[in-house]
């Protein structure tokens, strides 16, 4: 059994968040060669006067939103997120035993059985428990008080044969 006591901090939501947005380095390959290729298009079209003022605004309105702005929409979404979710606002005490995971926030107690997980990702800072593709519990590893009892979960999560482990260190 670990017991743990883990307090979500606006920090964690933000990896979180950017961690779910920026994962996929493909996606960030394929956005900077989009942006590449608008903003080379634009300046050859611009300098040569062959299309309107008001296309080449629009484009270049919405290339800089998708990619100068994102990380300022995420940062700001996510503390949105933060300050709505009262149990952020509470230490959750989390409880991880051979069965079951039990979490006990100020509002109520989740149980969850291991084989009900979908999948568990490791971050460099969280371990990311996901009990459906949209439903994820976010545990900061700074809850843990000594490194034993985070390698004691990562045991106890590699023996369990049914969860889909992504123990990466990103």
């Amino acid at each position: 059994m670990i017991a743990i006591e883990a307090n979500i901090t606006l920090n964690d939501i933000l990896t979180y968040t950017f961690y779910r947005y920026y994962r996929n380095i493909g996606r960030l390959v394929i956005q900077a060669l989009v942006f590449l290729a608008v903003m080379v298009w634009l300046y050859e079209e611009l300098s040569q006067h062959s299309i309107d003022m008001r296309i080449s605004m629009f484009a270049f309105i919405g290339v800089v939103y998708l990619y100068l702005l994102m990380p300022i929409r995420l940062y700001f979404s996510s503390k949105k997120v933060y300050k709505a979710n009262a149990e952020f606002h509470y230490p959750i005490k989390i409880i991880f035993e051979e069965e079951s995971i039990q979490a006990n926030t100020h509002f109520r107690v989740h149980t969850h059985k291991w084989e009900l997980i979908h999948k568990i990702i490791e971050t460099r800072s969280l371990f990311l428990f996901y009990f459906s593709e949209l439903t994820v519990t976010l545990i900061p590893k700074t809850a843990f008080t000594t490194r034993a009892q985070a390698q004691e979960l990562k045991r106890l999560i590699a023996s369990k044969k049914e969860i889909k482990k992504s123990l990466l260190k990103d």
